[in-house]
């Protein structure tokens, strides 16, 4: 009984390769049978007809359905020639724009950093209170009877402070919508208004060069700040004992509570309209005229200047967890800059010049408030949710295998052709001027394809007058191109090599084509020369003008 079994399990185990090569040995000899049946066959109507029928079969069911072709990967086409940089990408992972019209300039914008995630747009006699999530306007606060300016959140969201034109700083309960502290004690517009660290305290900042600390519990002046020779525009506030103010009398205070003059005062040079501090307090950003400062308040030194725009900066924030500086200004642009080198390194543009924007820490949402009344929504692009099909009686056993079903694949048709090692006919199918002068990306990227299987001389050889003349135009009209040279070189190269000895059995127009390609490598290496002397003039003049006086022992006749 012990070795029948075995013997048993000898056939379980060999059966199925018998099987498969007898059915390999059945299709090749079916194979076998058909290819000699079109090679000596009968070349009547019937059998010609037969034979193109059996060919279609062949190529549909065998060539198509060969393994997965990868498609040829086309050079990717940027205009300016260059690809977008890692911010570009960034800043432009935006959601398109949400845009709402108010009747008046907006004045302020702030956004709430805690859910529901709302929005305060001042403008006019009111604040506006929007839903970022739906994009929609949700509440009005309508107490006041002049215009509204610096409608400011308190961390936690539920209280907003506001001053205007009426000289009062008004603190509303955002459930009810009510007036809950009014303060009054200023002799000009109250034009911004913040909440301190802790919530218990208000610090509001007039066109009366004063700043004031109010108390919300007892609904008290705590104090004033005295200093300023002109309007305060802006400030922040970390907490009571630390407050900042510009002014339009170009300066920045630093200001203590338990101190009676400012603690430091920096020189802006402008009129302040815009401060931003760092989140670790070292850093302070004032915006005025065309030039954002960045301070080092611990040393009390300028680390940089930029002046990217042409106008005046009305508003300046830190973004992307403090990592971006972001301004904008009057020229209707919102101008990017990387905190590590202080460079521009991104641009947006915006229909109306703009007054005032916020943008919070992680960049999920741009709020834009504009001179025109335009307020502008952008919400970042939200990665992709996995979706998850769920069933109540689904068992899962140990054995399961999930297998992800194939999606039918979509050839071009000279990626067909390559995948059928038709070189020639793909090459002359991008080169054609109805197909290379709307994408010459193409003809390159099946050249570049060329290329990297080694079959481009294959390719270019034995060609007659009538398919190498297209090659050429098209190798001379794009020659000049800088994202194509480097692989056109290369073609220019085994087009040498391959017709450079028999040059003067082409025919006229071939040698015409090949005349032009020299011109214009002969104009190439003169302009790369005088290059290379400007080069060595510029590096001369660099370094003279970096010696010290009288350290000079070069001279210039």
């Amino acid at each position: 009984m012990v070795e029948i079994k075995a013997q048993m399990t000898t056939l379980d185990y060999f059966a199925p390769l018998i099987v498969f090569v007898l059915f390999f040995l059945i299709i090749f000899i079916i194979s076998a049978t058909c290819i000699l049946w079109c090679c000596i066959g009968k070349e009547d109507e019937q059998t010609i007809f037969a034979k193109r029928y059996f060919f279609v079969i062949i190529k549909k069911n065998f060539i198509n359905n060969m393994a997965y072709f990868k498609a040829t990967k086309i050079i990717s086409y940027y205009p300016g020639g260059r690809p977008p940089t890692d911010e570009e990408v960034y800043f432009q992972s935006f959601k398109f724009p949400v845009t709402f019209e108010e009747i008046a300039p907006i004045t302020d914008v702030d956004l709430c950093a805690v859910e529901p995630y709302r929005c305060a747009v001042s403008c006019s006699a009111k604040v506006q209170l929007y839903d970022c999530r739906a994009m929609e306007q949700t509440q009005t606060i309508g107490n006041f009877r002049k215009t509204a300016y610096g409608g400011s959140f308190r961390n936690d969201g539920r209280l907003l402070v506001a001053g205007g034109e009426d000289k009062k700083v008004k603190v509303f309960n955002l459930d009810t919508l009510s007036i809950s502290r009014c303060f009054e004690g200023h002799t000009c517009s109250v034009r911004a208004c913040k909440f301190t660290s802790t919530g218990y305290k208000v610090v509001s900042f007039s066109d009366d060069a004063t700043v004031k600390l109010w108390d919300l519990a007892s609904e008290s002046l705590c104090r004033d700040f005295l200093s300023h020779k002109d309007g305060i525009r802006c400030g922040v506030c970390r907490d009571e004992n630390f407050i900042i103010s510009g002014s339009y009398d170009h300066t920045v205070c630093l200001w203590d509570n338990r101190q009676q003059n400012p603690v430091m005062q920096l020189e802006h040079s402008f009129p302040i309209e815009s401060v931003a501090l760092h989140i670790n307090d070292t850093m302070l950003l004032s915006a005025g005229g065309t030039v954002v400062t960045v301070w080092d308040i611990v040393a009390g030194k300028v680390l940089a200047k930029l002046s990217q725009h042409h106008k005046t900066i009305t508003c300046v924030r830190f973004c992307t967890s403090y990592k971006r500086i972001l301004s904008g200004s009057l020229d209707r642009h919102i101008k990017v800059y990387d905190l590590n080198s202080f460079s521009n390194v991104h641009s947006m543009e915006y229909p109306s010049p703009i007054l005032s924007f916020d943008i919070k820490s992680d960049d999920r949402y741009l709020v834009v408030g504009m001179n025109s009344g335009l307020v502008s929504f952008k919400e970042r692009k939200g990665k992709a949710k996995a979706v998850s099909k769920k069933s109540r009686n689904l068992e899962i056993r140990k054995f399961d295998v999930i297998v992800p079903r194939d999606e039918r694949q979509w050839l071009t048709k000279y990626d067909f052709m390559l995948k059928t090692f038709e070189h020639r006919a793909a090459l002359d199918y991008v080169i054609k001027p109805s197909q290379s002068n709307k994408r010459p990306e193409v003809a390159v990227s099946v050249f570049l394809e060329l290329i990297r299987r080694g079959a481009l001389i294959k390719a270019l050889i034995k060609r007659p007058e009538v398919e190498l003349i297209p090659i050429l135009k098209f190798i001379n009209k794009f020659l000049n191109n800088v994202r194509f040279k480097d692989i056109l070189l290369t073609v220019v190269e085994k087009l040498l090599d391959i017709y450079g000895p028999s040059m003067s059995e082409l025919s006229e127009n071939v040698r015409h084509e090949f005349k032009k390609m020299k011109h214009f490598m002969n104009a190439e290496a003169q302009q790369l020369k005088k290059i290379a002397c400007a080069t060595g003039t510029l590096n001369v003049i660099l370094a003279l003008a970096r010696e010290k006086p009288g350290e000079s022992k070069m001279e210039i006749e």
